[in-house]
Parts: structure tokens; C-alpha cells; sequence
């Protein structure tokens, strides 16, 4: 598992008065069940993207709970919901995640530009990828290391005036967390973006280097995560 931590750049740190979405706190499955069902997921997905040589984008309404919403177990205050999983068979991209996710009525599938595939998981909280950055201009490091890029475009002035505004913060991760790294020998992302939302460079992050963004989120505390999985 790759992942891409948003927060270690940044500086904020969620006010422990936070509650939390009280419309799932008590339906939050345990850490571990939690942790397992969404790499399960995630696993399946990319097995049938694979296939196409696709790239995808997963946007999940998290569930929060609030006993966890403080710095020593933040991490995990992200919970990725329980979906159910079915068998696939013969069939394009499309067809195979509807059939393997089929058994959850709150998922919807898509398919975009570039074979860029969209799985939405609920209600996601998303004003924060609504975001429109003017212009970011990225190092070479950074355009061969997609976490290094998703970070550059997290402190731009745009995002830190949007996330005033908006009131949402990214998770505060505290632990080490398995980096892509930087793809010497892969393609490189362009020099510069201009007039893209953050929603539209997470897009085209995927589609460079052929890897699932998935982007998760709490109504209340209005925390997000983003992941890379390759």
C-alpha cells in the first residue's frame, strides 16, 4: 500500500471540542474491521482497473467516531465504511466494479477522460476539491513523486484561504506511512497547471502515473485523508 500524507506539510491541528458525525458514530466499525475492509476493496478494485490500465479516483463518506478524534489516534478517526464485494465475471471496467460492488446502494461508478474511473461512496464532503488554484509550477522532484506533488498543491495559498474558510482540516498523521516515492524512470507530470480545482489535478496525478487517489472525508469533524494506491 502506497499512501500520500497530506498533513505532515501542514500545520494544523484539529481542535479536540470537534463531535462527530453523529448520523454514523454508532454504526462505526471497529479499527480493524475498518482497516481490512478497505484494503479488501481497494485490493478488488485495482485488480479489475489493472486489467484496462486504468487509473482511478475513490471518494468515500468517512466514518468518524469521537473518541478518536485526538493526536494520538487521528490517523484513524478515517474510517473507510463496510461495503459488501461480489465475485466478478466477463465483462469492461464499467461492468466488473458494478458487479463487484453492486450489493451497496450507496456507490455510483463512472467512467471519465483517460479511462479515469470514479467510485463515490456516499455522500462525500468535497467543497475542499472544489478549490481552483490559479497556477502551481512544480520541481522535477516533484513531478516524478505524485505525493510530493499532492503536498506542493496542499500549501498553496488558495488551499490555506479554503480551508479557513470552509473550516476542514486534512488528517494529522503522526506515524511513518509508506511513500511511492519518486518514479525516476516514469512519466513526469507537466512543468506547470493552471486554472485546474484540486479535484482536476488529482486527476491528472492519476492518469500520469496510473494509480487510484482516494479521498475521504467526515461531515463533522470536517477532517479529509488522501491516499495513493498504485
Amino acid at each position: 500500500m502506497r499512501a500520500f500524507v497530506v498533513a505532515c506539510a501542514l500545520f494544523a491541528i484539529i481542535s479536540l471540542a470537534l463531535g462527530c458525525d453523529t448520523s454514523s458514530a454508532d454504526e462505526a466499525p471497529d479499527l480493524q474491521t475498518a482497516i481490512n475492509a478497505k484494503l479488501e476493496v481497494f485490493r478488488s478494485v485495482q485488480e479489475v482497473l489493472a486489467k484496462s490500465n486504468s487509473a482511478g479516483r475513490i471518494y468515500y463518506r468517512a466514518i468518524c467516531r469521537p473518541d478518536e478524534v485526538k493526536l494520538n489516534t487521528f490517523p484513524q478517526a478515517i474510517r473507510f465504511p463496510s461495503l459488501v464485494t461480489s465475485p466478478t465475471t466477463n465483462g469492461d471496467t464499467l461492468a466488473q466494479l458494478r458487479e463487484m460492488l453492486s450489493g451497496n446502494g450507496n456507490v455510483t461508478i463512472s467512467k471519465g477522460r483517460n479511462k479515469l474511473v470514479r467510485i463515490n461512496v456516499g455522500e462525500v464532503p468535497n467543497g475542499i476539491l472544489r478549490t481552483r488554484i490559479s497556477s502551481i509550477e512544480f520541481t522535477h522532484d516533484q513531478r516524478t513523486d505524485p505525493d510530493a506533488a499532492i503536498s506542493a498543491v496542499f500549501l498553496t495559498k488558495e488551499v490555506s484561504e479554503a480551508r479557513r474558510q470552509l473550516g476542514v482540516e486534512p488528517v494529522l498523521r503522526v506515524e511513518n506511512r509508506l511513500s511511492p516515492g519518486p518514479y525516476a524512470k516514469g512519466p513526469l507530470l507537466p512543468i506547470a497547471l493552471k486554472g485546474l480545482s484540486i479535484d482536476e489535478i488529482l486527476d491528472v496525478v492519476a492518469v500520469t502515473f496510473n494509480v487510484t487517489v482516494v479521498y475521504g472525508a467526515c461531515a463533522q469533524p470536517q477532517v479529509f485523508d488522501i491516499e495513493i494506491y498504485p
